[in-house]
């Protein structure tokens, strides 16, 4: 019974939290920012030392898994060692507006992996401008085109 308590309390943390919460005791979980500009939701992820042939981006049932690995340095003898190595999944559930998402450009500069996934039109942004007049008058305008 606490089996089933800690998995779905699992669950609902990796769900509150967008992504994978147990990855840290399976290895190291690179951190990650997540922002969006107005055509884009970008994902960027430090992965310092992670040679570029060993990064995956996939997209799975409405998530985007993102996987790797780093080889752990090799020394005789460590008088300490802090940094991780090994293999990590960082799993990202996409919101209602990316479900439907086909477009994912990653580019890997200066130990950052950074996703850009396009918003589909429908999710975009947009103004509703109101009229003064004595007659109501709502017309919706693309956001891009009321900003110059």
């Amino acid at each position: 019974m606490m089996g089933l308590f800690e998995t779905e309390f699992d669950r609902a943390l990796d769900r509150m939290l967008g992504g994978e919460t147990r990855g840290s005791s399976q290895g190291w979980v690179p951190p990650a920012d997540i922002y969006e500009t107005d055509d884009h939701v970008v994902i960027e992820l430090d992965a310092p030392a992670v040679d570029p042939e060993n990064l995956n981006v996939e997209l799975v049932d409405g998530q985007l898994v993102v996987s790797g690995e780093r080889q752990p340095p090799q020394a005789p003898r460590f008088y300490r060692q802090e940094r991780w190595g090994g293999r990590f999944v960082r799993t990202f559930t996409l919101g209602q507006g990316l479900r439907g998402l086909t477009e994912v450009n990653a580019e890997y500069h200066d130990g950052v992996l950074r996703l850009h996934l396009a918003k589909p039109e429908e999710t975009k942004p947009r103004q509703i401008q109101i009229s003064t007049g004595g007659r109501e008058q709502h017309q919706i305008v693309d956001a891009k085109s009321t900003q110059k």
